[in-house]
């Protein structure tokens, strides 16, 4: 009877839980290649950035914020929740310095998307976590063109 009961626990372990513990360990799906980095409307603005690009500034495209900035707490809790709050989120343009890539400024391109209550909140926290870094955001709202005007107000 004992040997029955060993064995029962046995092909449970094997048949029920080694799946469960060797599937869980590779749960990665799969994965495309997406055609085009930027939408038809990213694209539009990121030529009128290129057509008066100053010889010393680069165009970054789709930075991660936590790339640009960081918390400057000494609390570890604080840190972690500033972290949290940008970890996942990007901003459509970064203007840097071609030769030190020192972050100029960045550029938020506003199209319909940015409506919702969500998406503003999300632009909020863009909005307040650059500014407390002291970091140029410019928000353009997106056209079908840009004056001249627009886009050199973005490189100074």
């Amino acid at each position: 009877m004992f040997f029955l009961i060993v064995l029962l626990i046995i092909l449970f372990v094997v048949i029920v839980l080694l799946p469960k513990l060797v599937g869980h360990q590779n749960t990665m799906g799969t994965f495309k290649l997406k055609t085009y980095l930027l939408s038809k409307t990213e694209l539009n603005f990121y030529k009128a950035l290129l057509m008066y690009l100053p010889q010393n500034r680069s165009v970054m495209a789709k930075v991660g914020l936590k790339d640009i900035i960081e918390s400057n707490s000494n609390d570890r809790r604080q840190k972690n929740s500033d972290w949290g709050k940008i970890k996942s989120k990007h901003v459509d343009f970064v203007i840097i310095d071609s030769l030190t890539s020192q972050i100029i400024s960045c550029v938020e391109l506003d199209d319909s998307s940015h409506a919702s209550n969500a998406a503003k909140k999300r632009d909020d926290v863009k909005n307040e976590s650059l500014r407390l870094a002291g970091v140029k955001l410019t928000r353009i709202k997106a056209t079908a063109s840009y004056t001249k005007e627009q886009i050199l107000n973005i490189y100074e």
